[in-house]
């Protein structure tokens, strides 16, 4: 599962102070944990390997404050990944974070019945 994070720096500036220690994988999962924020709607476009055969775009009215993580899984290819991120307005209080992580079971479910679980099988 990759997933793509908007976070206030503020948010993040805490849970970095809350456990200095962290290992990288405490570190992720509390990000995982703060709420993603984008900012209000028009003010970025995502791309996702736009130059490949799977590529994934984002427009400003898909991208509003209160969406959640975007899901780049579909998107994410073996070898080299793109993300751009274009600001249509300053962004300089939030951060963006690739998460990726181990998909929820019922996610694996459903993706176990589709033709991208037979490549990806057949490939590896």
């Amino acid at each position: 599962m990759f997933r793509l994070l908007c976070l206030h720096t503020a948010d993040v500036e805490k849970a970095a102070v809350k456990n200095p220690t962290a290992t990288p994988e405490e570190f992720a999962s509390a990000m995982w944990n703060v709420q993603t924020k984008w900012p209000r709607r028009g003010q970025l476009l995502l791309e996702v390997n736009g130059e490949t055969d799977t590529p994934g775009s984002w427009i400003p009215k898909q991208l509003g404050p209160e969406d959640g993580p975007v899901d780049l899984t579909p998107h994410i290819v073996p070898g080299i990944n793109t993300i751009r991120i274009i600001q249509l307005a300053a962004q300089t209080d939030r951060i963006f974070i690739v998460y990726a992580g181990s998909p929820p079971e019922d996610e694996v479910k459903e993706f176990r019945n589709t033709a991208a679980w037979e490549r990806l099988v057949r490939e590896n």
